[in-house]
């Protein structure tokens, strides 16, 4: 016998950032929410692990990216306190060439100068990319873009500054698009990155939301009247609005059965867009064995980029994370816990010595590609792909609502932009409620 539907004024199906935010929107506006979440936990891609350490360890999202971003204003509601991070060039050091130096130091090198285009946000490469789309230029490569304007990058620095955007964007420069990095733009975010000392997962508690866990939504059929989703248990909820907050490669894997199947426009954006992956590997040791001045280290081996967990916090103890995008987020995702931390120690090992792996006691391997249900780090812009933010974005006639970082068309990629799109999706809801 076919269970009774259930009804509800709005469903929001995935209870990350984004889902979270439009649902607790929703239901202070008075509307009828529940929220379909297809794992055993709400967060998404936030996901703090309380046990490997006395403080929390980020799994996923870690950092608050600007000091005027939406966030905040849940840090304040919750009363949550933070730490700056990543705010001093000079614990940045470099492993390059044979040098292990500080940032400012390995600048004043020769070959230093192309240490400039690491950062997407540095206003060299920004601007060679912002003349590049006022021209009219055709969109291209950030490798192509570097080319064409005559930047020639020192041939040995060309890895760390690959492996750099791969972290920063989970593409690398021969991926990433201009257009689409000119487009998200983080304009008035800020220049500022903190921690939050509780741990992230606290900017959602106390939400007093109505979420099924652990049942993944498995059909949407839909059409001009209202949306009637089912999910693995089989059960039906029948609304008059749906707010899909799914992961770009869960759209792009049809982890749900649209009914009709969604326009054209909205499925050539999911295919177009770049789902990127991002592996994060945090290593704990019995004492530290790295410069106590170095808060971060960005490498040319395939580690990608390391800091160091508890930076600032008077218990820190001695725990290192690497954190490595794109294809190198693959190379470490393929090889499995214990031949990644081999990996990964070996890198340190080359470095500091055989005590990295003398001092190494324990490991967590976050492979966010392989997390099911997730099955990504965070979108990106491919050439070409200008423009299907905006149109993933888009509703489709006033029934079907999406949100979610990929969404976000100037801050995708981090978790205030998925806030800003849950809220934006809310208000969509409520604008055209029946």
């Amino acid at each position: 016998m076919a269970k009774p539907a259930i009804e509800y004024d709005a469903v929001v199906i995935g209870a990350g950032a984004a889902g979270l935010t439009a649902a607790s929107e929703l239901q202070a506006q008075g509307l009828n929410i529940v929220v379909l979440e297809a794992r055993q936990k709400a967060g998404g891609r936030i996901d703090t692990d309380y046990a490997f350490a006395s403080y929390p360890i980020e799994r996923g999202a870690e950092f608050i990216h600007g000091e005027n971003v939406c966030t905040w204003q849940l840090v304040r509601r919750q009363q949550l306190r933070t730490l700056p991070a990543m705010d001093n060039d000079d614990a940045l050091f470099i492993d390059a060439l044979g040098h292990f130096l500080p940032l400012p130091e390995f600048s004043r090198r020769p070959e230093g100068e192309s240490l400039q285009y690491m950062s997407s946000r540095h206003p060299g490469i920004y601007q060679l990319a912002e003349n590049w789309v006022n021209s009219g230029k055709p969109d291209t490569s950030v490798d192509s873009l570097l080319e064409a304007c005559g930047v020639k990058l020192y041939p040995g620095l060309y890895p760390l500054i690959n492996h750099s955007f791969q972290g920063l964007h989970a593409a690398g420069l021969q991926r990433l698009g201009v257009y689409g990095l000119v487009e998200t733009s983080y304009a008035d975010d800020g220049t500022m990155n903190f921690r939050i000392v509780e741990g992230y997962n606290r900017l959602f508690r106390d939400h007093n939301l109505s979420i099924r866990f652990s049942d993944p939504v498995q059909t949407v059929a839909w059409d001009k009247t209202g949306a009637r989703i089912k999910t693995k248990a089989g059960l039906v909820f029948e609304t008059y609005k749906a707010i899909i907050t799914l992961p770009l490669a869960q759209l792009q894997k049809e982890a749900v059965r649209f009914e009709p199947a969604l326009p054209p426009n909205k499925t050539e954006a999911i295919r177009r867009l770049g789902a990127g992956h991002i592996t994060k590997l945090v290593l704990r040791f019995g004492e530290r064995f790295w410069p106590s001045d170095m808060e971060r280290f960005a490498t040319e081996k395939c580690t990608g980029f390391w800091w160091r967990p508890g930076w600032g916090r008077p218990d820190e103890e001695p725990i290192l994370t690497a954190y490595a995008g794109a294809e190198l987020a693959d190379r470490l995702s393929r090889s499995g816990r214990h031949d990644a931390v081999q990996i990964a120690l070996d890198d340190l090992t080359s470095l500091f010595g055989k005590q990295a792996k003398d001092q190494f006691q324990n490991a967590i391997l976050a492979n966010w590609q392989m997390e099911p249900h997730i099955g990504m780090g965070y979108s990106f812009c491919p050439a070409g792909a200008t423009g299907f933010r905006a149109l993933l974005s888009c509703p489709v006639d006033n029934v079907l609502f999406f949100a979610g970082e990929a969404t976000s068309v100037t801050r995708a990629a981090t978790v205030h932009g998925a806030i800003e799109s849950g809220l934006r999706a809310a208000h969509e809801v409520v604008k055209n409620e029946r």
